[in-house]
């Protein structure tokens, strides 16, 4: 196992789960939920009756209602209704629920740059969480959109005003803006953080994780898992994870999951470890969703139940994982849970691939050598192998290295085939080990 496959492996291919979002690094708002699940409506319709009067405070709740589907079955179309009729009467905290609405595309078409507007309504009439999410928009800028013919104009980025407010909030203990600016300089290479940048950093992430911010726990198991500013301390970064997967972080529940399944930090325990993948999972992460696909598949821990595994694997397919994009192709390749069709095994490939997925790329590659769901492009398929070798693949190695001995789809080049044959029989490939007659 490298290092970045436990302090990485369950954030790539990921999409934040943004209901899970308004629960957790965000939990202050939607602000009205915590009153709405605390004191039901004295009539099953005196809320919305106070509401279609024109009463803002009513309006507001009744979006969270509407919004979490308390006291009410979840509409997130009407939630976002009653937000804008809340904003519009002057509600900074509707203004922040329509924002992230907007910015998830929760009941509205997603529009990040709506979204920032909604946000500074909310930070100007102080809500720091407004304030929070507009920091974060603008660290990377927002891309113009068009609305129905109009080309809306974009935000250019800014990360030095976004630093500021994030200072500013982090000074005024929000904990989210601690951590999220100590993620600034943990998320550059190692060689470009200065000493002082790194104590900075980690002093923040304790500060947050000691009040309880989830994902600052997470962060700081990274870095105990690491050794980045300390020693490595696997036993702490298995209790940090705990930390934040029993706060509800589903990405730190996937890690935990994946820290029981190989001993790290804690005796192996496959109980444990599937308990934490389906929190994980619950939680929308897709890696978690994906490789709890692969239990239902082969029956561990649970009965066998392909039609369960195919509804997991869609599911993170949805948030283009690259695995369960891999799994649903193989799936439609061979016929199993869905119908052979080499076309469609083909476009899974081809997306699996662009996700990273090496397994997809090797699988793409094949299909454009043999020419298995579309013609065959020995180019296409060169490429692909090399993408895989690239990533460590010892097939990717051994089938790109032919390419390269025969010249197909690539300029012939037969001392650099031959090093690649050779590494991959280095690495234990029976058919490289062959062709070499090592």
């Amino acid at each position: 196992m490298t290092r970045e496959t436990a302090a990485g492996r369950f954030r790539r291919n990921r999409r934040r789960s943004w209901p899970a979002l308004l629960c957790g690094a965000a939990a202050a708002l939607l602000l009205s939920a915590t009153a709405v699940a605390e004191e039901a409506p004295a009539a099953p319709d005196a809320l919305r009756a106070a509401a279609l009067r024109g009463d803002v405070e009513a309006q507001l709740r009744l979006g969270s209602e509407f919004f979490h589907g308390v006291n009410r079955p979840r509409n997130p179309e009407l939630a976002v209704y009653w937000f804008r009729k809340a904003a519009a009467g002057g509600s900074a905290e509707a203004h922040y629920n329509l924002g992230v609405c907007l910015e998830g595309g929760i009941g509205a078409v997603a529009s990040r740059l709506n979204a920032y507007r909604e946000y500074e309504t909310a930070a100007a009439a102080g809500i720091a969480p407004a304030k929070f999410r507009r920091a974060m928009l603008l660290l990377s800028g927002i891309p113009p959109e068009t609305e129905q013919t109009t080309v809306l104009p974009g935000v250019n980025a800014d990360p030095e005003q976004a630093k500021i407010w994030l200072r500013e909030l982090s000074v005024a203990g929000y904990m989210p803006a601690k951590r999220e600016l100590a993620a600034l300089v943990l998320d550059r290479k190692a060689e470009d953080r200065r000493p002082e940048e790194l104590r900075e950093a980690l002093a923040l992430l304790e500060a947050a994780a000691d009040a309880g911010d989830a994902g600052a726990m997470r962060r700081l198991a990274d870095c105990c898992y690491g050794g980045i500013g300390m020693a490595p301390d696997h036993p702490r970064m298995a209790a940090l994870l705990r930390r934040a997967a029993e706060a509800g972080d589903p990405e730190a529940a996937g890690k935990l999951a994946y820290c029981y399944e190989n001993g790290i930090g804690v005796a192996p325990d496959d109980k444990e470890a599937f308990r934490w993948l389906c929190a994980a999972a619950e939680g929308g992460l897709p890696m978690a969703l994906a490789k709890l696909g692969e239990y239902y598949w082969n029956g561990r821990l649970v009965p066998q139940n392909v039609p369960k595994a195919m509804e997991l694997y869609r599911a993170a397919a949805e948030q283009e994982n690259g695995y369960a994009l891999f799994r649903l192709g193989v799936c439609a390749a061979e016929g199993i849970g869905l119908e052979k069709n080499d076309q469609e095994a083909f476009r899974y490939f081809l997306r699996a691939a662009r996700a990273g997925d090496v397994n997809g790329q090797i699988n793409l590659a094949l299909a454009y050598r043999d020419g298995r769901g579309q013609a065959a492009d020995p180019g296409a398929a060169a490429y692909w192998f090399r993408r895989a070798a690239e990533q460590g693949s010892v097939r990717g190695m051994r089938e790109y290295g032919l390419c390269l001995i025969s010249g197909n789809g690539v300029r012939r080049d037969l001392r650099e085939g031959l090093r690649l044959l050779q590494r991959a029989a280095e690495a234990g490939d029976g058919e490289a080990r062959r062709l070499l007659r090592l």
